[in-house]
């Protein structure tokens, strides 16, 4: 939050980073910031630089703070459900996999040879063409 701006201006120019871009996320964090804070939880590298934006941009604690909160609150609530709803419907899942297992395989080995077989194929043509 202290030196974030004066930071990114003078070392943005190495992520491609200057001040339109500065002011465009500046205009668009105004309007939709704690939207952005809440719903960066579920998405990796968001969840990552959510703060960094927030002070850069000088979002108030308070906004930030309890947008953080309900965002942290959704995603743990999600994980939770979804992994309790999983737990009780493991069995059926197993069964599934269980039948599919021997697909997945010949699948898996049959796409594996087609790869196999285009890598080949190139180093053939690689090497005839050197000749």
């Amino acid at each position: 939050r202290r030196g974030g701006r004066a930071l990114i201006l003078r070392f943005g120019r190495y992520i491609r980073v200057g001040e339109p871009e500065l002011d465009r996320l500046e205009a668009s964090f105004n309007s939709y910031g704690p939207w952005f804070v809440l719903f960066a939880r579920f998405f990796e590298v968001l969840r990552q630089i959510q703060g960094i934006v927030a002070g850069t941009v000088e979002m108030p604690f308070r906004r930030f703070f309890l947008a953080n909160l309900g965002g942290g609150l959704l995603w743990s609530l999600a994980w939770g459900l979804a992994s309790w709803k999983l737990g009780r419907q493991i069995h059926s899942v197993d069964d599934i996999t269980e039948k599919a297992g021997l697909v997945v395989v010949v699948l898996s080995l049959g796409v594996l040879l087609v790869l196999f077989g285009m890598y080949m194929r190139h180093r053939w043509r690689r090497g005839a063409g050197k000749r």
